[in-house]
């Protein structure tokens, strides 16, 4: 099939049912900046920079799909230069040709250019337009069998929607290190898998330092078969001025119904296994967490025992199931 043909026929099936898909699809996941709510600010005219979109994707061998890339709007201009809404379309402003990518990647960054080609025939866009990036996957007869889609705020940056069909997994199948940074002014200690986090704890602009402490370990930021969300909370000031993960629904509604000041910051920030009895399922790693047991309310969490003995001989208090005292299980 032909790239044009696609374009009237085959990328029609993109946002249809699964079943208009017809195949067993590879997967593709867009996920733009993990952990960071928008884009680059001010993508609504053709001297922008291009958004810094990630993605998590396993294409196969070499040649087995090519994909191409898509910035579409729901807008369109009518001759008056006024723009209109079409309902269940996209007006597409840019489409990219056929690209290869071959194995598994994680967190990769996807090659764009810049919005001077998306608007090559606009000059710009109205303040505040949804503008939507695409991806289309397609197998080596031409025939789309996935797709990931992402949308956002020209002027702010904000992420609006995601949307994912034909993946044969649905989300990304990739566990990240969630790494532990330590704040000697509070002494607390964070976590967190999301890079944009990351950065900004490590270039310092938070108002105490935080260092990382070396220690991590790996947890899905999607669904993945058989694990559990894990929730983030907020501890306002008055009571730590931290973070606490829960593990699993029952957990995390209980502790927001025990502590309604805490703020739920997500009911999913990243997903592991829960242990049975204390014990954790074959090919993942016992997770441990202590308690400050202080008014500035704050908790560890680690793999390494030994740590969490010396946590201990510091007056921290252990927290978990079974007679191993295990919180959660990590991927390995």
């Amino acid at each position: 099939m032909s790239f044009l043909r696609c374009l009237a026929v085959a990328c029609f099936c993109l946002l249809a049912p699964l079943s208009c898909l017809g195949a067993v699809a590879p997967y593709m996941q867009l996920i733009g900046a993990p952990g960071a709510a928008p884009f680059r600010p001010g993508t609504c005219d053709s001297n922008a920079p291009p958004p810094v979109v990630r993605f998590d994707a396993d294409l196969g061998p070499a040649d087995t799909y090519r994909y191409s890339t898509a910035v579409v709007t729901p807008y369109f201009f009518d001759d008056e230069g006024e723009f209109n809404v079409i309902w269940n379309q996209d007006a597409t402003l840019f489409i990219s040709p056929f690209m290869p990518s071959t194995g598994a990647q994680a967190l990769a960054v996807l090659p764009l250019v810049s919005p001077a080609n998306w608007y090559a025939a606009l000059g710009r866009v109205p303040e505040h337009t949804e503008i939507a990036l695409r991806v289309a996957v397609y197998d080596a007869g031409g025939k789309a069998v996935a797709a990931s889609r992402i949308s956002w705020d020209c002027s702010t940056g904000t992420i609006l929607s995601r949307e994912h069909r034909g993946n044969a997994l649905g989300s990304s199948t990739f566990a990240l290190p969630v790494v532990e940074y330590y704040n000697a002014t509070l002494d607390h200690y964070f976590i967190t898998w999301a890079p944009a986090e990351q950065a900004n704890l490590d270039a310092g602009n938070t108002p105490t330092r935080w260092t990382r402490t070396g220690f991590s370990f790996k947890a899905y930021n999607g669904f993945r078969e058989g694990a559990s969300p894990v929730c983030r909370y907020y501890i306002p000031p008055l009571l730590g001025d931290s973070h606490f993960f829960g593990r699993g629904t029952q957990e995390c509604t209980s502790t927001g119904q025990k502590n309604p000041t805490f703020v739920l910051e997500s009911s999913d920030f990243m997903q592991m296994f829960l242990p049975t009895t204390g014990v954790c399922p074959a090919a993942t790693t016992p997770v441990y967490r202590v308690f400050s047991n202080r008014g500035d309310a704050n908790h560890r969490y680690m793999t390494d025992k030994a740590v969490r003995g010396q946590m201990v001989a510091k007056g921290w208090l252990i927290e978990g199931d079974g007679p191993d005292a295990v919180v959660m299980c990590a991927p390995q």
